[in-house]
C-alpha cells in the first residue's frame, strides 16, 4: 500500500471570485457566517460551482503553479496561485452572452494565411511535419459564446469575431482551434439522418487565428480513394491532444471509437475537395432541394438557433495562381444568415453557401439597412447568382485506429473521459473511461520511425468508476471505490490516504445506486470477518499487466465494501483536475481535496542510478525494477531509520538475487538499523620512544587488514564461498535482475563518473562505489576494482566477504557489446584529449542521465577539432544502446556552417554551450581543471566577440552590453491588431526636460558599467536646459530692489559656468546618435534663468548691466554640441535635410550656425549643394558664414578643393588679385576663412599658401582703419594655419627652403627689425597706420602667439634640438623678465609638441622642463595633496 501525501481541501478561486463579482448570478457570499458554517460541515450547493479548468506553469521564480480557469453565466475569471494557498486574479472577463466553454488556446500569429501552409515536398506523400515557430503564437484564453467567440492575449491582444454557425464544443490543437459545429436534432445517444435533417454541411472546421473564417475539415479513412468533408452527424470529438497531434471521435452508429491523426491538409488533399465542390446551382422552382453539387461550401454561415448579431469584417478574396488554392478572408456576416437560422424556412437548409451577388439584380442597400433585412429567402435567392465560390480545408484528420466491439449488445456511450499518459518507461497510453460499463480502455501507440505515423496496440480493460493521469502514473477509483495506482496498464499497488476529514453517516443515508445490488450482500459467501478486515500492505511483487479479461464484471461481490465503508467516512466519487503528481478527489458529500503522490526519489544520486537502470534495460525489465522500487520507497509505515540510498540499495540487490541478509552492506545492518563505528582504544605507554605494541597495532588495523594480499597494483579476485557457506550465501538466479547486471553495473558506473563531474554531488560517489565495489567484485572486473580503489583508497571495502555469484553464475548473465575491460574514467579521457589532441575511444554516456558528461565531451571536441562533422563526433562521444528501442538521436553539435565569423574552434564551443543551454551556473559546479580550458574559451571571445552572435551567447560571455548597443539604432516598434510590427512615430521636438544626453545613459552603458554612477552625475553636471537654483536669503536691511539686484548678480556670475557647458556637452554626447532623415534634429535648450524657491519665481537678467551678445557663442558652441552628436556613418544626411533644419524664422540664430559647423565635422557638410552654400552666405550673418566656411573646409580637410579654395579666397584679401573689387567681409569671417585655408590645404607644404600665410602673420596694420582692430586673431589665425599647411614636415620641406620660414617665424616670435614686404600686397601697405604707432620693430605682442605655435606644429614629434632650444625658457631672472607669462606657455606648449615622444605623464618630467631659477623663487613647501584629496563640487 503506498501513502499519499496529506490532503488539502479544495476551493476553487473563481467560485469565490464569482460570489463577490457584481452580477444578478452571484448570490453565494464566501464571507457569509453560514456560509462558512456550512462549508466547514461539508455541504456544498453544486448548482453554484460553475466550472473551471487547471493546468501547470513555471512561475517567476521557477517554482510550480497552477491557473485555473473559471466560468459560468456570462463570467470567466481567470487565477493563478500555489496548490491550494496565495491565489492571485490574473483576470476577468464578463460578456455580453452565456459562455459556453472557456479554454487556453494558442494560435499562429497571422491574420491571413493561405489554405495550403507548408505542404509537403512529395506529391503523394500524405502527411507534412511541422516547422511551425512557436515564436509567432498568440497565446491567451478564448471565451466561447453562442454565436461569436473572443480572444485575450497574454500580451494584451484582443479578439473578437462572429461564427457563422453555433459551437458545440471547441478542442484546443497544434495549429489554433477545433470547432464542432451544434446540430439541432442530434441529442446525446440519437441516431441522426443527415438527408433527413436537410444538412449535409461540414460538422468540424479548424481556424489557425481569432480573425479567419473556419474553415472545414476533411477526414480520410483508410482504403477510401478520396478525401471527403466531415458531414455525418453521428460522429461526435470526445478528446484532442496538441501534444501529439490525435483526435478520438464516437460513433452513434457504431457505437465505437475511433482515433484520427490531425495533420495540415496536402496541395493534392485541397485541390481533389474544391474540385469536387466546384459549382452549384438552385433550383427558384424548388427551393426545398439542393442539385447534385449540394456539398459545396461557402464562407457565408451555418445552421444556428440563435439570429446573427450582424458582426461582420470587409469582404475580398483573392486568387492564387493554382487551381482550387485561395486565400480566406472574412466575408460579411449579413442578414442572409439570420433568415436562414429562422423557423419560417422552407426546407431547413443553412445558407451555406458563398454565392455571388449579381450586379444588376441585387440592390446596393447596406447590410444592415431595414430594406435589405426585410427581403424574404425566396428573394434573396432569386436575386443571387448560381455560382458557388467553394472554401479550401486546412487540416485533414487521418484514421489511425479503430476499436473492436467487446461490449456483447451493450448499451454504450462516448468515452466520459479521454488522456494521453506515459508510463515509467515513457511508453504512451490513450486512456478512455466508459462509465456505462465501468471500464477504463488502455491503448499502448508509439511513433513509428519516420516520426510520421501512430502505431497503436491492443485495448486493455481496467475495472474502473473514474480515472485521472498524473505524472507517469494514472489514478484508478476501483468499483470499491479504492484508488489504486497504474503506470500504464501496469498496476502498482493501492493508495492510502491518510488523515482524511470524515463525518459519520449511517447507512441509510448512502444513494443506492452508490451501494449498488443490495442482494449482493446478503449473499456474500465470504466470512464477516473478511468484510471488517482493513488492509494496510499489498505485496510489491504484485506488478503485473492487466488482462484484457478483466472486463469480466462478474466477478463483483459485495466484499468491496469495507469497513471504511460501513463506518461512513468519506467516499470518494469521483477524480479530477491532474496536474504533474497531483489531482483532486470529489467526495460524496460533494467537498473536494487536493492529495499529491509521493515521489520516485528524493536523492538526487537514487535518481540517476533509477534513471540509468531504466535506460539500459528492457521495458518490462525497467518497468519492474522502477515500479518496484517506487513500492518500497512509499510504502506505508514509512522508512524507519534507513536512508533512502540505503534502501535503494537493498532494493537493487535483491532485484539481482543478492541474499541481502548475509551481505554485508557498509555501515548498515539489513534489519535497518544504523552500524556505529566504535573506536579502537589504544593502550598509553610511558617511553615516549614506542615499543613493539605500536607495532602490532598497526598490523591489526582494518586498513592493513583490507590492504594485505589486495593492495592498489595487485587487486585479486574475491574468494568464493565455501562449500558449507554456499547454501546460506548464493544468489537466486531466476531474479529479475540477475542476467542484466553486467549492464546495470556498466550503467552504474557511468554515473559515477557523472557525479565526478559536479562538485556539489562528488561525495556521493563514495556511497555510490561501495555499490560498484561490490558488484565488480562478484562479477571478477578486477580492473574496475581496481578503479574504485584508487578514487577512494581509504574506503572500507569488504573484500574477505565470499562472493554469492557462483562462477557458473557468471555463464548464465548477458554481457553487453559495449562493456569494456577497461573501465572508461572521465578524468584520464580529457587529459589525453588535451595531451594529444584526439580521443583514446568514443566515452560512453547514457542519454538524459549523463547529461554533463555528454556537454563536456563535446566542448572538448568544439575545443579540440578544427572541424566538428558528424563522423567526427562519433570519434568523441558513444551513446549506449537499448534492446529493443530506437537509438536515440547523435549528439548535436555546431557544424563549421553556423559557427560564427572568425572560425575559431572557441566560437564554436560557445556556440554549442548556446545550444545546450550550458550556463555560468554550470560551469561554476564543474571541478577547476575541467573547467580551465572552458573558461580560457569564454575568455577569449569575451576579448574578441562577434557582433552577429545570439543575445544567450553575449550573457554567456558576460557582454550583454553588445547585444543591446547592436539595437540602439533600431526604431520603436508597436505591435498592431493583426500582429504586424511598424515604426512608433516619433515627435522630431525634445521634450520640455530634455539634456540632450538621454541616449547616453542607455541600457547598453548600465550593463557594461552597472554599479558606476559617474556618467549619471557628468549628465547631472551637464545639465543646461533647466533653470538653476537662486537660492539666497534676504537679509532685513536689503529693500526689495536691490534684493532682486543681488539675485541677478548672482545669476550673472552662475550664467558663467552655464554657458561653458556646450563644450563639455559635445565630448559627452560625441558621435552618439544616428538622426532620423524625416525628422529635424533637436537641439538643447541653453537656459539662463533662475528659479528662487520658496515661490519658484523666475529671475532674469533684466535689471542690471550685462556685456552685450554675452550669449552669442555660448549659443554657437551649443548648437555645434547637438551636430557633433550626429555619427559619421549615418545615412541619409543630404542637403534637403540640413536645409530642413533651418530654423523656422527668417532670421537665422547662432545655434544654426554651430549646427553647420558640426556636420563639417562630422564630414556632412561636403553633401552641401553650391546653391544652398550660396544662399547662406546671402543672407550676411557673420556667425552662420563663420560655421560655413570652417564647417565646409573641415570636411575638405587637406584635400586642396579647388571649389573650397574659391569660396574661402573670396573672404580673404591676400589671396585676390591686386586689381580684384574690395569687398567688404567682416574681420570675423576673414579669421575663419583663413583657418578654412589651412584645414584644406592641412600637411600640403603648398608653396603659395605657406608664402602667403606667412606674410599674413606680420601683416603691417595698414592705412584703412579695418585693419587696426582684432590684429591679433587675425596674426593668430595665420600661424595656426600655416603650422596646419607645414605641420609636421620640418626640415624636409625642400621646396620652401628658399623662403626661410623657420628664420622668419623666430624673427615674429622673438622681434628686431621689420623686413620688407613681400607679396602682391606690398604696395599697400607701404603708407604706415594713422592710428598705431608701432615704428621699425616687429610687433610680438601681435605675431609672437601665431609664430610660436606655427613653430611648434611645423617641426610636431621631430626632436628638433635648435627649435627646441628656442622654446626653451630663460636659466636666469633677467632674461626671464623680458619674456610675457603667455608666451612662455605658449613656448612650453611648443616644446611639447616638438619632443611629443618625449613626453612621459610622470612628475620627474614636468621639474625638468622647468627653469633652473624657478626653485631658487619658490614658496616653501606645503602639504602634498593629491587628486582624491580635492573636493569635487
Amino acid at each position: 500500500m503506498i501513502s499519499l501525501g496529506e490532503p488539502q481541501e479544495f476551493h476553487s478561486c473563481g467560485q469565490y471570485v464569482f460570489s463577490l463579482h457584481p452580477s444578478d448570478h452571484a448570490t453565494l457570499n464566501p464571507q457569509d457566517v453560514h456560509f462558512k458554517r456550512t462549508a466547514k460541515a461539508g455541504l456544498s450547493q453544486p448548482d453554484h460551482q460553475g466550472r473551471w479548468i487547471l493546468k501547470a506553469r513555471k512561475g517567476e521564480q521557477e517554482e510550480e503553479e497552477e491557473e485555473e480557469l473559471y466560468y459560468k453565466h456570462n463570467t470567466v475569471v481567470w487565477s493563478r496561485g500555489v496548490f491550494s494557498s496565495s491565489w492571485q486574479i490574473v483576470k476577468s472577463f464578463t460578456v455580453d452572452t452565456h459562455v459556453r466553454q472557456a479554454l487556453w488556446c494558442s494560435f499562429t500569429d497571422s491574420s491571413r494565411k493561405p489554405a495550403i501552409l507548408q505542404p509537403s515536398s512529395h506529391s503523394n506523400s500524405k502527411t507534412v511535419p511541422s516547422t511551425e515557430n512557436d515564436k509567432n503564437s498568440l497565446e491567451g484564453v478564448c471565451i466561447i459564446e453562442e454565436n461569436h467567440i473572443s480572444f485575450y492575449g497574454n500580451s494584451g491582444e484582443e479578439y473578437c469575431c462572429a461564427l457563422p454557425f453555433q459551437v458545440s464544443h471547441a478542442w484546443n490543437m497544434k495549429f489554433g482551434l477545433l470547432f464542432e459545429r451544434h446540430i439541432n436534432n442530434n441529442k446525446p445517444g440519437a441516431k441522426v439522418d443527415s438527408l433527413a435533417a436537410g444538412e449535409n454541411l461540414p460538422i468540424l472546421f479548424s481556424i489557425f487565428h481569432p480573425l479567419e473564417e473556419p474553415a472545414p475539415v476533411i477526414l480520410l479513412t483508410p482504403g477510401a480513394s478520396h478525401t471527403g468533408y466531415s458531414r455525418d452527424t453521428n460522429q461526435q470529438v470526445v478528446f484532442s491532444c496538441s501534444d501529439h497531434s490525435v483526435v478520438m471521435m464516437y460513433s452513434h452508429t457504431t457505437g465505437l471509437h475511433t482515433v484520427w491523426k490531425l495533420r495540415k491538409t496536402t496541395q493534392q488533399e485541397t485541390q481533389g475537395v474544391t474540385c469536387q465542390n466546384t459549382t452549384m446551382t438552385f433550383d427558384p422552382s424548388s427551393r426545398s432541394t439542393i442539385s447534385t453539387f449540394s456539398s459545396s461550401l461557402s464562407r457565408l454561415a451555418l445552421s444556428s438557433q440563435s439570429p446573427s448579431t450582424g458582426i461582420w469584417s470587409p469582404a475580398g478574396r483573392s486568387k492564387l495562381g493554382s487551381p482550387g488554392v485561395t486565400s480566406r478572408v472574412h466575408t460579411p456576416v449579413s442578414d442572409i444568415a439570420a433568415q436562414s437560422r429562422s423557423a419560417s424556412s422552407p426546407s431547413g437548409l443553412s445558407s451555406l453557401y458563398r454565392l455571388t451577388p449579381s450586379p444588376v439584380r441585387v440592390s446596393r442597400t447596406p447590410l444592415h439597412s431595414s430594406a435589405f433585412t426585410s427581403v424574404t429567402n425566396t428573394s434573396l435567392i432569386d436575386n443571387l447568382s448560381e455560382w458557388v465560390d467553394p472554401l479550401a480545408p486546412d487540416i485533414c484528420l487521418e484514421m489511425v485506429w479503430t476499436e473492436t466491439n467487446t461490449y456483447l449488445g451493450k448499451q454504450t456511450t462516448p468515452a466520459d473521459k479521454v488522456f494521453l499518459t506515459v508510463d515509467v518507461c515513457k511508453q504512451n497510453y490513450l486512456c478512455y473511461l466508459l462509465r456505462s460499463v465501468s471500464q477504463l480502455r488502455c491503448v499502448r501507440f508509439e511513433e513509428s520511425n519516420d516520426r510520421s505515423q501512430l502505431i497503436f496496440g491492443v485495448a486493455i480493460n481496467i475495472p474502473a468508476r473514474d480515472a485521472i493521469a498524473v505524472k507517469d502514473m494514472v489514478v484508478v477509483l476501483e468499483l470499491n471505490y479504492n484508488l489504486i495506482l497504474y503506470s500504464g496498464a501496469t498496476r502498482v499497488g493501492r493508495l492510502h490516504v491518510s488523515n482524511m476529514p470524515s463525518s459519520r453517516l449511517s447507512l441509510p443515508e448512502f444513494d443506492s445506486t452508490i451501494l449498488g445490488d443490495s442482494s449482493a450482500i446478503i449473499t456474500s459467501s465470504r466470512p464477516a470477518s473478511s468484510l471488517l478486515a482493513v488492509q494496510f500492505e499489498e505485496q510489491a511483487n504484485l506488478l503485473s499487466p492487466v488482462s484484457s479479461e478483466t472486463n469480466d464484471l462478474s466477478r463483483r461481490d459485495s466484499s468491496f465494501l469495507d469497513l471504511n465503508f460501513l463506518t461512513g467516512s468519506s467516499i470518494i466519487t469521483g477524480l479530477r483536475d491532474g496536474l504533474g503528481d497531483r489531482f483532486t478527489m470529489e467526495m460524496m458529500t460533494g467537498r473536494m481535496f487536493r492529495v499529491t503522490l509521493p515521489k520516485f526519489s528524493s536523492c538526487p544520486l537514487v535518481k540517476l542510478c533509477v534513471d540509468a537502470i531504466r535506460y539500459i534495460l528492457p521495458r518490462d525489465k525497467a518497468m519492474q525494477s522502477a515500479l518496484k522500487w517506487y513500492s518500497v520507497r512509499n510504502t506505508l509505515g514509512g522508512p524507519g531509520l534507513q536512508s533512502e540510498w540505503q534502501r535503494f540499495m537493498l532494493c537493487l540487490l535483491g532485484m539481482m538475487g543478492y541474499d541481502t541478509e548475509q551481505l554485508a552492506v557498509p555501515g548498515m545492518d539489513t534489519d535497518g538499523s544504523i552500524s556505529p563505528v566504535v573506536a579502537v582504544k589504544k593502550v598509553k605507554h610511558d617511553s615516549a620512544t614506542g615499543s613493539d605494541e605500536d607495532w602490532n597495532d598497526l598490523l591489526r588495523t582494518e586498513h592493513h587488514r583490507l590492504a594485505h594480499g589486495h593492495g592498489v597494483f595487485d587487486v585479486g579476485a574475491p574468494p568464493v564461498c565455501a562449500e558449507q557457506d554456499r547454501k546460506a550465501a548464493v544468489a537466486d538466479t531466476s531474479a529479475a535482475l540477475f542476467s542484466y547486471v553486467p549492464a546495470v553495473m556498466y550503467s552504474l558506473h557511468l554515473v559515477y563518473e557523472e557525479l565526478k563531474l559536479n562538485t556539489g554531488l562528488v561525495h556521493r560517489g563514495e556511497e555510490l562505489v561501495q555499490l560498484l565495489f561490490q558488484l565488480a567484485s562478484d562479477l571478477r572486473l578486477n580492473a574496475y576494482r581496481d578503479h574504485y580503489w584508487r578514487d577512494w583508497p581509504r574506503l572500507q571495502m569488504h573484500t574477505e566477504q565470499p562472493s554469492q555469484i557462483l562462477d557458473d553464475h557468471l555463464l548464465k548473465m548477458q554481457y553487453p557489446g559495449y562493456l569494456r575491460a577497461e573501465p572508461p574514467s572521465i578524468y584520464q579521457w580529457l587529459c589525453y584529449v588535451l595531451r594529444h589532441s584526439t580521443p583514446p575511444y568514443p566515452f560512453p554516456h547514457v542519454p538524459d542521465v549523463c547529461r554533463t558528461t555528454k556537454t563536456i565531451t563535446m566542448l572538448y571536441a568544439c575545443i579540440i577539432s578544427k572541424e566538428v562533422s558528424g563522423k567526427v563526433r562519433e570519434k568523441y562521444l558513444q551513446c549506449l544502446p537499448v534492446p529493443g528501442q530506437r537509438p536515440a538521436p547523435p549528439a548535436t553539435a555546431p557544424s563549421r556552417q553556423t559557427t560564427p565569423s572568425g572560425g575559431h574552434t572557441y566560437n564554436s564551443a560557445i556556440f554549442y554551450m548556446v545550444e545546450s543551454k550550458f550556463t555560468q551556473k554550470d560551469l561554476e559546479v564543474l571541478p577547476f581543471g575541467v573547467a580551465m580550458p572552458i573558461v580560457q574559451a569564454i575568455y577569449y571571445c569575451r576579448q574578441q566577440p562577434s557582433y552577429t552572435w545570439p543575445e544567450a551567447a553575449y550573457a554567456l560571455i558576460g557582454r550583454q552590453d553588445l547585444h543591446e548597443q547592436a539595437h540602439l539604432g533600431q526604431q520603436t516598434t508597436t505591435t498592431t491588431m493583426h500582429g504586424t510590427q511598424v515604426a512608433a512615430p516619433a515627435t522630431g521636438k525634445p521634450e520640455e526636460d530634455d539634456d540632450g544626453m538621454a541616449n547616453i545613459e542607455n541600457e547598453a552603458l548600465k550593463l557594461q558599467f552597472g554599479d558606476d554612477l559617474r556618467v549619471a552625475e557628468v549628465r547631472k553636471l551637464l545639465q543646461s536646459s533647466k533653470p538653476v537654483k537662486i537660492v539666497l536669503v534676504q537679509r532685513p536691511e536689503v529693500s526689495d530692489h536691490e534684493f532682486i539686484e543681488e539675485q541677478e548678480r548672482h545669476l550673472l556670475s552662475v550664467c558663467q559656468r552655464t554657458m561653458a557647458l556646450p563644450v563639455g556637452h559635445g565630448m559627452f554626447t560625441l558621435f552618439s546618435s544616428t538622426p532620423v532623415v524625416t525628422e529635424t534634429l533637436p537641439i538643447q535648450r541653453l537656459c539662463l534663468t533662475g528659479r528662487a524657491p520658496p515661490r519658484n519665481t523666475t529671475v532674469d537678467l533684466t535689471h542690471i548691466d550685462v556685456p552685450p551678445n554675452m550669449n552669442a557663442w555660448p549659443l554657437f558652441h551649443n548648437g555645434a554640441a547637438a551636430g557633433l552628436k550626429v555619427m559619421p556613418q549615418s545615412a541619409g544626411i543630404e542637403s534637403a535635410w540640413i536645409v530642413y533644419n533651418k530654423p523656422k524664422s527668417t532670421d537665422l540664430t547662432a545655434e544654426h550656425a554651430g549646427f553647420l559647423m558640426a556636420l563639417g565635422l562630422n564630414g556632412h557638410l561636403s553633401n552641401l549643394a553650391t546653391k544652398n552654400i550660396h544662399d547662406y552666405l546671402c543672407k550676411g550673418h557673420e556667425m552662420t558664414s563663420v560655421g560655413l566656411l570652417l564647417g565646409i573646409a573641415a570636411a575638405k580637410q587637406g584635400s586642396m578643393d579647388v571649389a573650397t579654395t574659391k569660396l574661402l579666397s573670396i573672404h580673404l584679401e591676400c589671396l585676390l588679385p591686386p586689381t580684384s573689387t574690395e569687398l567688404d567681409v567682416p574681420h570675423i569671417v576673414q579669421v575663419a576663412a583663413i583657418v578654412g585655408i589651412g584645414l584644406v590645404y592641412q600637411g600640403t607644404a603648398h608653396r603659395h599658401i605657406a608664402e602667403v600665410l606667412l606674410g599674413e602673420i606680420g601683416r603691417p596694420a595698414g592705412p584703412e582703419m579695418e585693419n587696426c582692430t582684432d590684429r591679433e586673431s587675425y596674426s593668430l589665425a595665420a600661424g595656426l594655419a600655416l603650422g596646419m599647411v607645414t605641420f609636421g614636415k620640418g626640415s624636409e620641406m625642400v621646396g620652401l627652403s628658399d623662403l626661410s620660414i623657420t628664420e622668419h617665424l623666430y624673427h615674429y616670435m622673438v622681434g628686431g627689425y621689420k623686413r620688407p614686404q613681400m607679396g602682391p600686397n606690398k604696395e599697400k601697405y607701404k603708407s604706415p597706420s594713422y592710428h598705431i604707432k608701432e615704428g621699425d620693430h616687429v610687433n610680438v605682442d601681435v605675431t609672437a602667439p601665431g609664430a610660436t605655435l606655427a613653430l611648434g606644429m611645423m617641426f610636431f614629434k621631430t626632436g628638433n634640438r635648435d627649435v627646441v632650444q628656442w622654446m626653451t625658457a630663460p636659466d636666469t631672472q633677467f632674461l626671464l623678465d623680458y619674456v610675457c607669462p603667455d608666451f612662455l606657455l605658449l613656448r612650453t606648449v611648443s616644446k611639447g609638441l616638438i619632443q611629443w615622444s618625449d613626453v612621459e605623464p610622470v612628475e620627474s618630467w614636468v621639474e625638468a622642463n622647468l627653469p633652473a631659477v624657478s626653485y631658487a623663487l619658490q614658496l616653501p613647501k606645503t602639504t602634498r595633496l593629491s587628486s582624491f584629496s580635492v573636493p569635487s563640487f
